[in-house]
């Protein structure tokens, strides 16, 4: 009876202590340097900027479809067919363009 509580006991305080050390281990993994610091506002700054002029470019009547429609499962499966097949038309027209690129003549 002795020998199973120290195991207990020592089982929960190590536990405890390998709790300690993963807790102590959640620092962010990626350390920054200053200048990517400053990109990484630049590019915050550029996404609130574009997410206020798309909104300022709705009309009101817009603006209620979209409040309207937000809970709206059939829409959304509506748009993420149209994502899905403007995705795939996007990636025909990058194939189509590279092919279009690429030089005739093979020695150029």
């Amino acid at each position: 009876m002795k020998k199973s509580k120290t195991i207990y006991a020592l089982l929960l305080f190590t536990t405890l202590w390998f709790g300690g050390l993963v807790a102590q281990d959640n620092v962010p993994q990626k350390i920054y340097t200053p200048k990517q610091l400053e990109m990484i506002k630049s590019q915050r700054e550029l996404v609130k900027q574009n997410r206020e002029a798309f909104r300022n470019s709705l009309s009101e009547e817009q603006k209620n479809l979209l409040k309207d429609n937000r809970n709206d499962k059939e829409m959304e499966s509506l748009i993420n067919e149209e994502i899905t097949n403007l995705e795939n038309f996007k990636n025909e027209l990058i194939q189509k363009t590279t092919i279009a690129l690429l030089p005739k003549d093979p020695r150029d």
